[in-house]
C-alpha cells in the first residue's frame, strides 16, 4: 500500500483501489489532495492465527504481520487487540511484511503465535493450512469501509468524462463478477492470476457475493 500511496503522489499513475484508510493517511499525515470516487467492500477480513492461539489474549508476546504498519487492516488489528486489553509493542510485536501473500508466508515460517488479518482467497488458504479463524474483522469492531479507489483530486477534475468512463467500466466488471452464470469463469481467472487452488478459487468467487461481505454491486461507499 505505501508503493501505491507514494505511486499516487508522484503522478506514477492516476486510480489505485487499495483500503480508504490510505486515502486518509495522504490527506492526514502527508498532506496530499485525494479524492476516493468509489467504495468497494467491508474487507472480508479475518483474524487469522497460529494453531497455537485459542483466544486473542493468547498473542501476548507473539507478533502481528501487517502489510503497512500505518493504515487499512493493521488499524483492525490493533483496536481488536486494544479492546482485549495487549497494547503494540508492548504486547506483541508488529511486523511489516507487504501484501496477502507474503502474510501468508510469514504465517507459514513463523508457525508459533503469530497472526494476522487476511481477506478472501488468502484466509481461505491459511485456514485450509490448518491455521485458525478467531472471526471476522467485522464481528469485533463494527462497519468497516476498506475497498475504495482514489486518487489526485486535481486529476479527477481535470480527466472528468474519463473518470466517469472508468467507473462505469469498473460497475460493468462488478455487474460480470457477481453473475453467479460467470462463476466458473471467474474462478479460472482467480486461480490463473493468484495461483491458488482452485477450490479456494472457487469458493473466494463465491464469497464475492455474499450481500454485506463481498464486493458492493455499484462500488458504493
Amino acid at each position: 500500500s505505501r508503493a501505491q500511496r507514494d505511486g499516487i503522489a508522484n503522478g506514477d499513475f492516476q486510480i489505485v483501489h487499495v483500503a480508504i484508510d490510505n486515502a486518509v493517511s495522504m490527506r492526514d499525515d502527508d498532506g496530499v489532495d485525494v479524492v476516493a470516487v468509489m467504495g468497494g467492500d467491508p474487507g472480508m477480513n479475518e483474524l487469522i492465527v497460529t494453531p497455537d492461539i485459542q483466544k486473542i489474549e493468547d498473542i501476548k508476546g507473539g507478533r502481528l504481520f501487517v502489510d503497512a504498519p500505518d493504515t487499512a487492516f493493521a488499524l483492525q488489528a490493533y483496536r481488536i487487540y486494544a479492546d482485549h486489553g495487549l497494547i503494540r509493542d508492548r504486547d506483541y510485536e508488529v511486523v511489516a511484511v507487504g501484501r496477502g501473500e507474503l502474510r501468508v508466508q510469514a504465517l507459514k515460517d513463523h508457525s508459533r503465535q503469530s497472526s494476522a488479518v487476511l481477506n478472501v482467497p488468502y484466509s481461505l488458504e491459511t485456514k485450509a493450512m490448518g491455521l485458525r479463524s478467531l472471526g471476522d474483522t467485522t464481528d469485533f469492531i463494527g462497519p468497516y469501509q476498506a475497498g475504495s479507489a482514489f486518487g489526485l483530486r486535481a486529476w479527477f477534475a481535470s480527466h472528468q468524462e474519463l473518470t466517469i468512463r472508468y467507473i462505469a467500466a469498473y460497475i460493468e466488471c462488478l455487474s460480470f463478477v457477481l453473475d453467479p452464470a460467470n462463476q466458473t469463469l471467474c474462478a479460472k481467472i482467480c486461480t490463473s492470476k493468484l495461483k491458488i487452488d482452485p477450490s479456494l478459487a472457487d469458493e473466494a468467487v463465491r464469497l464475492l457475493r455474499v450481500p454485506k461481505y463481498g464486493l458492493d454491486p455499484i462500488a458504493a461507499m
